[in-house]
């Protein structure tokens, strides 16, 4: 089985090299913002045929690479069909492939083609990333800046992973209240008796709150003024508490 996985490297980006990246990505964004709009206006989000509304002009418009127009044609389909879709695209990331990148494993350094042409960057990678990467045909992958300025490239990496093998302990567990857990041969444990006592166990621990409550300021009042129970002062709520431990036939034996 197949597994497509990002590997994450960071770019060291000279500061003269850092504006062409940022005009690259304010590029982008314009040209999905553009496409975006044309989307929404014509109705259409098949990837051949706003290719052929939104190529010439957009590319016209921004001044990037043909492949960069055609991965933000990608990008502005694939928010289409997402759950949470993106209504402006902001100039953090752009879309790469085989044409627009190249990694050269010998000496750890990436190609990418910006609005000013192919520029080499050198990464910033450890061990494990390189493991993962090498030997890769790399044909897709994303530029991204963070927040804090800096330059980071995720490489799709695709990866042979052997399929789970069968284990006759497994066991479903369902987090409604009809069936409290099932299993992968199909036994259920029903619910209903659980859901018909735990209203009974929220009311008795809330009376035992309360009786032990009532019962703490008796005891309390009981010695802090004298074995005469006349003298004895508790709130109603405490009276009315121990009325009830009265109905139930509780005998309360007081040691003085």
């Amino acid at each position: 089985m197949i597994q497509s996985i990002s590997v994450k490297s960071k770019l060291i980006v000279p500061p003269n090299i850092r504006p062409q990246i940022d005009e690259t990505l304010e590029g982008f964004a314009d040209a999905c913002n553009q496409i975006l709009e044309i989307a929404k206006k014509e109705k259409c989000y098949n990837t051949t045929k706003l290719h052929h509304l939104v190529y010439k002009p957009v590319r016209a418009a921004t001044g990037l690479k043909a492949n960069h127009v055609c991965q933000a044609i990608r990008r502005v389909v694939g928010n289409s069909k997402a759950s949470k879709q993106v209504h402006v695209f902001r100039p953090t990331s752009i879309s790469l492939d085989v044409r627009t990148f190249k990694y050269v494993e010998d000496g750890q350094t990436v190609g990418i083609t910006l609005k000013s042409g192919r520029v080499n960057f050198k990464l910033s990678i450890g061990g494990y990333q390189i493991a993962l990467l090498r030997g890769q045909n790399l044909t897709s992958a994303t530029l991204n800046k963070t927040r804090q300025g800096d330059y980071y490239i995720n490489f799709v990496v695709e990866i042979d992973t052997p399929p789970t093998g069968k284990t006759p302990k497994v066991i479903g567990v369902d987090l409604g209240r009809r069936d409290i857990a099932t299993t992968s041969s199909g036994k259920a444990w029903n619910g209903g008796k659980l859901q018909a006592t735990c209203p009974n166990l929220t009311v008795n621990r809330r009376f035992k709150a309360n009786a032990l409550e009532a019962l703490d300021e008796f005891s309390r009042g009981f010695l802090a003024e004298s074995n005469d129970f006349r003298k004895i002062s508790i709130t109603p709520l405490a009276v009315s508490w121990l009325t009830k431990l009265g109905h139930l036939g509780l005998q309360l034996h007081l040691k003085t």
